[in-house]
C-alpha cells in the first residue's frame, strides 16, 4: 500500500486535510467551531447542506485537499 509524504515528517493517518489547507493558505482563521458558512444549498431541517462542483472548487487548495486523504485499502 503506498503512503503520501507529509510536510513536516508527520504520520499521514494524522495529517488532517484542514492541516494541508492551513499550510497552503497561510493561516488558520476559515477552521472556527460554529462558523456559518456560506453555502450553495441547506436544508436546516434534514441538516444537509449541498455544494455544487463549480469552478472556484477546482484549484490548488482542492488538489492538496484531495491529495491529503488517506489511501482505502
Amino acid at each position: 500500500m503506498a503512503t503520501r509524504a507529509s510536510p513536516g515528517g508527520a504520520r499521514p493517518s494524522l495529517y488532517s486535510p484542514s492541516t494541508v489547507l492551513r499550510d497552503y493558505r497561510g493561516h488558520d482563521g476559515f477552521i472556527q467551531p460554529g462558523r456559518r458558512l456560506t453555502v450553495d444549498f441547506h436544508v436546516e431541517a434534514l441538516n444537509l447542506v449541498i455544494e455544487y462542483d463549480e469552478d472556484q472548487h477546482f484549484g490548488k487548495a482542492r488538489q492538496l485537499t484531495l491529495e491529503s486523504y488517506p489511501d482505502n485499502p
